[in-house]
């Protein structure tokens, strides 16, 4: 319980967890499961809520770095992009805030820093209309 009361917890690291523990017998990793679940300390489904937060809020990543990194933990796409969609303001945002930090403000103008910049948001994990679109936002208000 103290494991889980520590940071949300997917369903796979508390079996990983108990096996460590030296509790290799599938049928009693399940039913400790069974009782966590019971108890509200485990749920995918806040986990992949808290995850998403966390790396959209805290590391600033786009949408496709956060479902490859779920995705590769074994969790379904569909699952993913529901808690995605509740932070698709915030991350327009995270963008928006992105480019127009110091490290971008000067370089927005130039053409190859421009291929510099979407290359460093892709890589983040943005998808390229939303970077498209947030340099355009961006350079509209500088002309305004």
């Amino acid at each position: 319980m103290n494991y889980c009361a520590y940071r949300e917890r997917s369903e796979n690291e508390i079996l990983k967890k108990l096996y460590e523990w030296g509790i290799k017998e599938k049928k009693i990793q399940y039913e400790y499961l069974k009782t966590l679940k019971e108890n509200g300390l485990v749920s995918d489904s806040k986990y992949i809520e808290a995850f998403v937060r966390g790396k959209i809020r805290i590391n600033k990543w786009g949408p496709q770095k956060i479902v490859f990194e779920l995705s590769k933990k074994g969790f379904k796409n569909q699952e993913i992009e529901k808690k995605i969609k509740l932070f698709e303001s915030e991350i327009h945002e995270n963008c928006l805030k992105i480019l127009q930090s110091d490290r971008f403000k000067k370089q927005l103008y130039h053409e190859t820093n421009e291929i510099k910049i979407k290359r460093y948001l892709y890589a983040k994990g943005y998808p390229p209309e939303m970077i498209t679109k947030c340099l355009e936002e961006i350079k509209q208000k500088h002309e305004n």
